[in-house]
């Protein structure tokens, strides 16, 4: 194989690696997101419950009207708090699909310049053998395929053996 070539496919295949991981990545990212989601609504309602009994203590005594209201300020930090958690992994979820994104385009491109390379090394041959005739057949083809091979050799600058 040619050096660029193994070059463009060792890239790709680092390229394929790394888009894989940052999928694991981004799956990760969502579980987690959807985690705190979930905690985020228990603590919600936890925090309307304790409200809910606060009101209902207002009537009551001064001492329990106290703690509910203490319960009700933790329960309302611990609120924020789980917020704040949930707001910073969407935004790593959206930066991880911004790099899944990229290395995809990266992939891409890599692919194209493959497929570039390989289109290009092919043509010689192709010119060769439709002059000389096919490789299966007469004896006459045989012989034309043989001068294909060594003309395709000459054209790529292996002269080994070959003068004209």
């Amino acid at each position: 194989p040619d050096p660029a070539e193994a070059q463009i496919q060792k890239e790709v295949a680092q390229l394929k690696a790394a888009v894989k991981q940052k999928d694991q990545q981004s799956l990760q990212l969502a579980a987690a997101v959807e985690q705190l989601s979930d905690a985020l609504d228990a603590k919600t309602k936890q925090l309307a419950s304790a409200n809910k009994a606060l009101e209902e203590a207002g009537q009551g005594g001064g001492a329990s009207q106290e703690r509910l209201k203490l319960r009700l300020e933790a329960s309302s930090r611990q609120c924020q708090a789980a917020q704040a958690e949930a707001k910073e992994a969407r935004q790593q979820a959206e930066d991880m699909e911004k790099k899944v994104q990229r290395l995809e385009s990266q992939l891409l491109h890599a692919r194209a310049e493959q497929e570039a390379l390989m289109r290009a090394a092919r043509p010689s041959g192709v010119e060769h053998a439709a002059v000389f005739g096919s490789a299966t057949g007469s004896a006459g083809g045989r012989i034309g395929m043989a001068i294909s091979q060594v003309l395709e050799d000459v054209e790529l600058g292996d002269k080994a053996g070959v003068t004209l």
